[in-house]
């Protein structure tokens, strides 16, 4: 016998960011998922896909292959703002498995105003709601993948948590390239092979995992956290930091091929801990699940 589908929870609400930016935003949830429960990683992504004009063409799939890669690392759920300017834009459809399983809580987030001012506003809306929720949270783009050198193995967030408390830093190291097609099975960190000569030394573009019980403020590039929960550590570049998938933003017509060249290194490393990574983890939701529009490729 077929198992009945999972009930959603839809709740709309009328926000005002200031006094003359309000908006409704939607909330969709599982409508059985245990909101005592606390997760013992989180994070939070503000993002805005299926962007026609957007340069980096990206879709669905690089929001699932990021999704997927935080699972991977220990992730049990993501607090997903969507940016999107219209229907065709929305991820609702595509994330709806996710929702089901319990994996996403998604919240539709688009006040009339430029993407970076509505993804601060968005990082202050989180922790009215869903500080609580969560032992552990980070905040990343979907482009940005937060990587430890010496562990690639499942959990390897979770494993970090373990050794510190209040706020642990990565650092930001731009991955760029000359624009390529994408191959069926290929993820983004396969893709983009180049990264820039130098890295963002904190707290430049810095993300930051962080225990939100202290915390009385997320930025972009940081938090604020009460008095009594100080540490900070920031992991050298050596071990780990921030793989920031900028690619094909700075390319254009009147790009010097050469001159970028020159400025930047071939690094193919993230092949092997991307085939690695697709050995070891099983999706949290399979190919078949996705609806037909969402569907990328398998594995």
């Amino acid at each position: 016998m077929e198992a009945s589908p999972i009930a959603l929870k839809e709740v709309t609400r009328r926000v005002c960011v200031k006094p003359s930016i309000c908006f409704d935003k939607l909330t969709v949830t599982a409508a059985n998922l245990n909101h005592s429960h606390k997760f013992r990683l989180s994070a939070l992504l503000f993002t805005r896909a299926n962007y026609t004009r957007d340069t980096m063409q990206h879709q669905f799939r690089e929001v699932r292959e990021w999704m997927e890669w935080m699972f991977y690392g220990g992730m049990d759920h993501v607090f997903l703002y969507d940016n999107c300017q219209g229907p065709g834009e929305c991820l609702r459809s595509c994330l709806e498995p996710y929702i089901r399983e319990g994996l996403v809580t998604y919240m539709t987030w688009n006040p009339p105003e430029r993407y970076h001012d509505a993804q601060e506003h968005c990082y202050n809306d989180w922790p009215k709601e869903f500080k609580s929720r969560s032992h552990w949270q980070i905040t990343a783009d979907m482009d940005e993948y937060p990587y430890i050198k010496s562990d690639i193995e499942p959990n390897f967030l979770l494993r970090l948590t373990e050794k510190h408390r209040c706020s642990i830093y990565f650092q930001n190291q731009f991955f760029l390239d000359v624009r390529k097609p994408k191959l069926d099975g290929e993820f983004l960190m396969e893709r983009i092979l180049r990264k820039d000569r130098n890295y963002e030394r904190y707290p430049s573009r810095s993300k930051v995992l962080y225990q939100p019980e202290f915390v009385t403020k997320v930025n972009v590039h940081s938090v604020d956290m009460q008095s009594g929960c100080h540490e900070r550590y920031v992991i050298p570049i050596e071990q780990g930091g921030l793989q920031h998938y900028w690619g094909y933003r700075n390319i254009n017509e009147r790009t010097n091929i050469s001159r970028f060249l020159s400025n930047t290194l071939p690094d193919d490393s993230m092949i092997a801990v991307a085939r690695h990574f697709k050995s070891k983890h099983v999706p949290k939701v399979r190919y078949h699940a996705l609806h037909p529009t969402c569907r990328a490729y398998e594995w």
